[in-house]
Parts: C-alpha cells; sequence; structure tokens
C-alpha cells in the first residue's frame, strides 16, 4: 500500500483565503486560526532581528514578552506613540501602563537600568531633553499623599555593607575644549505659570523628612552663630533669580 504524503503541493499558485488553521496533527482537530488581519501582522518580519513592521507578540496582560536576546537593536525606527487610560478607584494598587523589569543575576555585572540616549550635533531649539517626567493636575485633580512628576526609590539590605548608594545621581561631562554656553549647573529649578507666586510665599525649596536632629546627626543642631562663623571657611556659589548668593561651608562643628 502506498504511504500518503502529509503535504500538499501548491506550487505555483497563489490560494486566496479568508483565514487558515494551523496546529492539527490528525483529521478532526481543530486547530488555531489564524485570520487575514493576524497574518498581516508577521508580513515582514526578520526572525531575531527586530525591524520596522515586524510584530510584538504580547502577555495576556498586554505587556511585551520576555526579551531574552542579548542585543536588540532598531526596535523602534520612528516616533512611538503609547496611550493608557485607568478608571481604576483601587487605592493600593499602582496603575502602571508601562513595567521594565529587569534582573540582574550575574555576580559583577553592572548597569541593569533602562537608558534614554539623545545625541546631537547640531543647533537645536529652546530645549532639549533626553527624558522628561510630566503630571498634570487638572481643575478637580489633586493627590491626597504626596504627587512628583519623577520618583526615584532605593531599598538597601543587609547586604550593601559596602559600595556607595546615592537616590540620586548625576554626571555632568566636558570634554576638552567643551564650553558651558550662558549659564551651567549641576541642578537647576523653576518655578512657572501664572500663579508662581503663591509658591514663593507658601512653597519650599527643599523637603526633607525622616531625618532625626542631634548632636551628631545629618540634622546637625546644638550651633550657635558665634561658632559656625568662626568654622566657616569656604562657599558654595548658587543664583536664585539673576543675583548669586554664596552657602557658607564650616570646616567644623564645634
Amino acid at each position: 500500500m502506498a504511504t500518503r504524503s502529509k503535504y500538499i503541493d501548491m506550487g505555483g499558485l497563489i490560494p486566496i483565503v479568508q483565514s487558515i488553521r494551523v496546529g492539527a496533527t490528525k483529521p478532526g482537530q481543530i486547530g488555531v486560526e489564524l485570520s487575514g488581519v493576524e497574518l498581516g501582522f508577521l508580513d515582514g518580519a526578520v526572525p531575531g532581528t527586530a525591524a520596522i513592521n515586524t510584530a510584538l507578540v504580547l502577555g495576556a496582560a498586554g505587556e511585551i514578552a520576555t526579551i531574552t536576546t542579548a542585543t536588540i537593536t532598531n526596535i523602534i525606527a520612528t516616533d512611538f506613540l503609547g496611550t493608557a487610560t485607568s478608571a481604576s478607584t483601587d487605592g493600593g494598587v499602582a496603575v502602571e501602563p508601562f513595567n521594565f523589569n529587569t534582573t540582574l543575576t550575574g555576580i559583577g555585572g553592572v548597569g541593569g537600568r533602562a537608558k534614554f540616549f539623545m545625541t546631537t550635533n547640531v543647533a537645536l531649539g529652546s530645549f532639549s531633553n533626553a527624558l522628561k517626567g510630566e503630571v498634570t493636575y487638572g481643575a478637580a485633580g489633586r493627590t491626597s499623599g504626596l504627587g512628583s512628576a519623577i520618583v526615584a526609590e532605593m531599598t538597601l539590605s543587609a547586604g550593601t555593607s559596602s559600595g556607595t548608594y546615592a537616590l540620586y545621581e548625576g554626571e555632568l561631562n566636558l570634554g576638552a575644549g567643551a564650553l558651558t554656553g550662558t549659564l551651567t549647573s549641576l541642578y537647576h529649578a523653576s518655578v512657572n505659570g501664572a500663579a508662581a507666586g503663591t509658591f514663593s510665599t507658601n512653597g519650599y525649596y527643599l523637603n526633607l523628612q525622616g531625618l532625626t536632629a542631634g548632636a551628631g546627626n545629618v540634622f546637625r543642631t546644638g550651633l550657635t552663630a558665634a561658632t559656625v562663623n568662626a568654622a566657616t571657611t569656604a562657599a558654595l556659589r548658587i543664583k536664585i533669580g539673576a543675583v548669586d548668593y554664596f552657602i557658607p561651608l564650616a570646616t567644623a562643628t564645634v
């Protein structure tokens, strides 16, 4: 008895179908239906390489599936715009429409960050940024607790017995011949808007919580004007408005 082939030779033919079913291993099985729209998502995809029109595989919650490739470049060749709307009223679960989770398991490894890199070799316009966080509170909008445009959170443990840790790290790099423009600073903050005067009256330049006052603590107490003035040997220059001011620095706390 001749063995029947499991294949159908349609060489030279162009089948026109609404959808196809795949995955069945024997007669009677339904398999998985792929519509023309779903197949269209795969058009132009290059296995193992991200490119324009490459399909993104999402998880059950709509998240991008786990990426295990060592290096992926050109994932987005043009603008990427994502919009999420949530009507959640659950005060115990944060709405996080974009969540990129990295777990480092290699001893001695570095990084672990998401990187937003911008470079230019032309004269740009009035502003340029590598990363921006913006929150808008409408006429009826507010936060019952703490609201911020960007939040940094770090959890230390018994394992952090060595090393240097900081919530914020800023690096200003000046290569050979670099200039500082009209005004260069390590930190720039501005108060804007029609009601900016309200902040000038009621706001604080810095809000520190969780510190305990003490003679040998970060929040140092027990000083007098005489001892501070006697120990003041340097100052840091800051600018408020158009005026330069100097914060005195003392070399001792006696």
